[in-house]
């Protein structure tokens, strides 16, 4: 999370420390509970979604990014955690969420 915020502006920090936070947890509930369709590593699909629609409303809600960022940065957020490296995932999630975030706030809308 520290990192998140020092690398990044205000809104892709939060959207970063959310996915991180919020979207991996809602991933692992989600997906101990509902998940049906696994893959190798154990994780599943239900989770994955969950993770991404949580990730898109806190960046859309808490970060006030666009609905086309937050989508992104959803969608990023569930191919991070879905990754097998490095082992920590919240700081390949945070990371990968925020210079997704990033790129959007400074490409023009």
């Amino acid at each position: 999370m520290t990192l998140a915020t020092t690398l990044f502006p205000r809104a892709p920090a939060i959207a970063a420390t959310w996915a991180a936070a919020v979207g991996d947890t809602m991933a692992a509930l989600v997906g101990m509970r509902w998940g049906r369709w696994r893959t190798t590593d154990g994780k599943s699909l239900e989770g994955s979604v969950a993770c991404a629609l949580a990730t898109m409303l806190g960046a859309a809600l808490l970060a006030g990014l666009p609905f086309p960022a937050a989508a992104t940065c959803g969608v990023v957020a569930a191919i991070a955690e879905r990754l097998p490296w490095p082992e920590d995932d919240n700081i390949r999630i945070a990371t990968l969420v925020g210079a997704a975030g990033w790129a959007w706030r400074t490409a023009p809308y």
